[in-house]
């Protein structure tokens, strides 16, 4: 069983380098393409001495995951969004403001239509989950037609 140990690991390795999911998504299709594969349920998988759990190789698959993302910058002044993160996944303008003290704001245009036609808007305010250098991550929600639609800012 040792070799499902080493299976796993690569290809969780190998697609966490080259895919846009977590690492725990991409551990749970492997560990359950892998069961598949040997027969025995994802129950019996996520449960077997012999397989790695997700705890154990959680570290390593975030770092490989990491190589994905931009290099940190190592100020305010030297924070720059491009690529991926100026559009939508299908390619519409995402970043609508970007102010040079680093107040940024991203929203779609179908997610900004659909707050304008909201009645009530709330308001989310988090310190503890803005990225580094970033002093606030604030999300305004709207409730329309039984969905919540989101409008993300962020400011330094």
């Amino acid at each position: 069983m040792k070799l499902f140990q080493v299976l796993l690991f690569n290809l969780n390795s190998r697609r966490c380098e080259s895919e846009d999911k977590t690492a725990s998504q991409v551990y749970v299709e492997e560990l359950s393409n892998l069961c598949n594969t040997t027969g025995i349920s994802l129950k019996e998988g996520a449960n077997n001495e012999n397989f790695k759990t997700f705890d154990s190789v959680k570290s390593t698959l975030q770092r490989r995951k990491s190589k994905l993302r931009p290099k940190l910058p190592n100020s305010l002044k030297d924070t720059k969004i491009e690529g991926d993160y100026l559009k939508t996944n299908e390619g519409k303008k995402f970043l609508i403001l970007n102010r040079k003290n680093k107040i940024l704001v991203f929203a779609s245009s179908d997610g900004l239509e659909c707050l304008s036609k909201c009645e009530f808007w709330a308001g989310d305010g988090t310190f503890h989950v803005a990225a580094k250098y970033f002093y606030q991550l604030y999300i305004i929600h709207g409730y329309y037609e039984s969905n919540d639609s989101m409008c993300f800012c962020t400011n330094a």
